[in-house]
């Protein structure tokens, strides 16, 4: 297991320049800072409505009263916290090489700070053993709370098994490295008024593999293990289906206005962020 205390001291750094979008701060929620969907005591006016008894008289618009036949109150945006549910990746693939598992870290803990530094209302999903997990921040938030690794084929994740709260932004970390249809696990991501947003880390070792001559090859998620004669036509089919299968899923995810970033493993997290997620709005600057 990584020492994470440098990784969390980094992480809350960036996190002082850099933080999630909330393109549109529309959310319902807890009371908080962020301007949301109904009406409250906020000091943002947002309507009209007649006067009803019980009202409080404090609230009466006098000046369109008195242009009117009856008392008008004044109804204000309510202020909420948003609701930021994060949807965390657990297979094994997810921690293919040092470099990975150490931006899985990252990222996570980047999507956590940051959800914190706004104030919002947070949970965290993930399965493991084929169990839905729901884990506070506070827990994550322990030092000796550990990230999660499953086991099995595919995403270690499945949205449409975890109760996402109605209207949240949903944060999926995955990596995508799966045989599944991209909508099986996009589509959940939006059931209930969510929005959602897709990081995906990912090593350039995934992309381009140094594979050469004979090779014996490991399922990381399976353990399972086969000899492979790697020629140069086997290695190009590789590496075009491997892109092919990711501009799939950034295909899909755009159709279905789903946010979409690859974070690349190797390099700090600023400016890993510098590769998709800043150009698209998912991160963005503050402060």
């Amino acid at each position: 297991m990584i020492d994470d205390a440098p990784l969390r001291a980094e992480v809350r750094k960036c996190v002082s320049h850099l933080r999630i979008s909330l393109a549109r701060k529309e959310w319902r929620g807890a009371v908080g800072n962020w301007a949301g969907s109904g009406s409250g005591s906020s000091l943002e006016f947002q309507d009209h409505r007649p006067y009803l008894p019980g009202d409080d008289p404090r609230h009466i618009d006098w000046a369109a009263t008195a242009r009117g036949s009856q008392a008008v109150m004044k109804l204000y945006r309510e202020e909420v916290s948003p609701r930021m549910d994060i949807v965390i990746d657990t297979s094994a693939s997810m921690f293919l090489t040092e470099e990975k598992k150490v931006q899985t870290l990252r990222t996570f803990l980047f999507c956590l700070e940051s959800a914190l530094s706004m104030s919002a209302s947070l949970k965290i999903f993930y399965q493991r053993d084929n169990k839905v997990e729901v884990v506070a921040p506070s827990v994550v938030m322990h030092p000796e709370w550990e990230f999660p690794q499953g086991k099995g084929e595919g995403l270690a994740c499945d949205p449409g098994l975890m109760p996402l709260r109605s209207g949240s932004l949903r944060i999926a970390v995955t990596d995508l490295l799966t045989p599944e249809e991209p909508n099986a696990f996009l589509r959940p991501l939006l059931k209930d008024r969510g929005r959602a947003v897709v990081l995906a880390p990912f090593d350039a070792k995934e992309e381009s593999p140094d594979w050469s001559e004979n090779m014996q090859l490991e399922n990381c998620e399976t353990g399972q293990v086969r000899r492979q004669r790697i020629s140069k036509d086997l290695l190009r089919s590789y590496q075009a289906a491997y892109q092919t299968h990711m501009e799939v899923w950034r295909s899909q995810a755009r159709r279905l206005g789903i946010g979409f970033a690859r974070v690349p493993a190797g390099v700090s997290l600023a400016n890993a962020f510098q590769h998709e997620a800043l150009p698209v709005g998912i991160v963005e600057p503050w402060a």
